[in-house]
């Protein structure tokens, strides 16, 4: 993926749309749209195959808000994050008919949550530091994201609508699992130095 960014760059500099200066600039935000995209389809292509893209596009409409305003562990490189991230859905998506989620456990679950985000978010990268502005408003954004789907997963139960319900849970409980392992890898990095 790198390389056909390095690619794509190069022939933007040959071109004259970018200056040579630019190159690595361009080249690194061409990867990211290239790993977006095969990330997506991906995804999308496997909803596709396994009749569920509305459940895809409702999970990952509910997922990404929330997980982008908590952060957490990140995989080392892209196409450990393409797999697992193809893998954590397509499962996800499979699940969400089968298992259905009772309100108990629904209740114990997004306290566990709750205060995990609450208490926790935004998980800083170390690639990626933040300013306190920036973490107080991804804070509020990931504590809003947090209740909005609480309440829409508890109105999806009590309509029961349970596979989207499941989803709905599901992305909250991925999240928090997420900024959680962010923390552990956080800590042990900052041990290690």
């Amino acid at each position: 993926m790198e390389r056909l960014a390095g690619r794509l760059a190069d022939g933007l500099v040959q071109k004259g749309i970018v200056i040579q200066t630019d190159r690595d600039f361009y080249r690194f935000a061409i990867e990211s749209l290239l790993i977006y995209a095969l990330n997506l389809g991906t995804l999308f292509l496997a909803a596709i195959l396994s009749g569920k893209v509305p459940e895809c596009i409702f999970f990952l409409t509910v997922f990404y808000p929330l997980r982008t305003s908590c952060g957490g562990i990140h995989m080392k490189t892209w196409y450990s994050c393409y797999v697992v991230s193809s893998v954590l859905l397509e499962s996800i998506l499979l699940l969400s008919g089968i298992v259905h989620i009772s309100y108990l456990l629904l209740l114990c679950g997004f306290t566990a949550c709750s205060v995990c985000i609450w208490t926790m978010a935004p998980c800083e990268n170390p690639r990626h530091s933040c300013n306190r502005a920036e973490k107080m408003r991804a804070k509020s954004k990931a504590r809003l994201c947090s209740i909005l789907l609480c309440i829409m997963t508890a109105v999806l139960k009590l309509l029961h609508m349970e596979q989207w319900a499941t989803l709905g849970f599901c992305a909250d409980g991925l999240c928090a699992i997420l900024l959680l392992a962010g923390h552990i890898e956080n800590r042990k990095n900052t041990k290690n130095k």
